[in-house]
């Protein structure tokens, strides 16, 4: 089957095809190296992807971009691949790529809308995460350390603190004492800051590490809340 004229100029006049993920976007990786970026929390205010696609699937990808852009997540989550494949024919009746060009994308579809849903939410796309059972924490490096903490923080632990609009960020790490920003929403603060120390200490199997609670970097005026 023939690819439809407008699925070859879109190719040819690639617009999201990205070497490296821009600063501060949200991201969702499939397998092997095949990456998928947005910018935005209500709405799709960047899109773009990297690593080994095929042609049919960076037309699809491509026709996505511009059916999302500024566009709320809404549309998204309420739409199917269908919507891009309509967007690229020519003649409605008649398919804009060979069936196959979808096979994958279509596995990965749900993926995608939960990562940009958990994006949307909170700012992150949260994932599992456990720490390693042949490593200590006490003995890691101040790098790995602060690699660690960002992974379990960034982990669906803490999905919840993220919906109700929590926001946390390490600052530093000083042996078992761990620097945070904190802004806690809607959550009691202590509450919320015993829970999280609890919840660290159990996951790192460390029961020296402690929480400290400081300002943002940028001076949120939120930051008081500790005070």
């Amino acid at each position: 089957m023939d690819w439809s004229s407008r699925a070859l100029k879109t190719l040819q006049k690639s617009r999201f095809s990205l070497v490296k993920i821009p600063a501060g976007w949200g991201e969702c990786h499939l397998n092997d190296t095949r990456i998928i970026c947005w910018q935005g929390r209500e709405r799709c205010e960047g899109w773009g992807y990297l690593g080994a696609w095929t042609e049919g699937e960076r037309v699809i990808l491509e026709a996505l971009g511009q059916l999302l852009e500024n566009k709320m997540w809404s549309f998204l989550q309420e739409n199917s691949l269908r919507e891009a494949d309509a967007w690229l024919r020519d003649r409605n009746s008649v398919p804009a790529l060979p069936e196959d060009s979808y096979q994958e994308l279509r596995e990965f579809w749900g993926d995608i809308q939960q990562a940009i849903k958990e994006w949307a939410s909170g700012g992150k796309v949260l994932r599992d995460y456990r720490f390693p059972s042949e490593k200590v924490f006490a003995t890691l490096s101040l790098p790995e350390k602060i690699q660690q903490l960002k992974a379990f923080f960034s982990s669906e632990r803490l999905s919840g603190f993220y919906r109700q609009g929590g926001r946390l960020e390490v600052l530093d790490v000083d042996g078992m004492t761990v620097y945070i920003a904190l802004f806690c929403s809607t959550i009691p603060p202590g509450a919320l800051l015993d829970w999280l120390q609890l919840t660290l200490s159990e996951t790192f199997r460390e029961p020296a590490l402690n929480l400290v609670p400081e300002d943002f970097p940028s001076g949120d005026p939120l930051k008081k809340q500790f005070d």
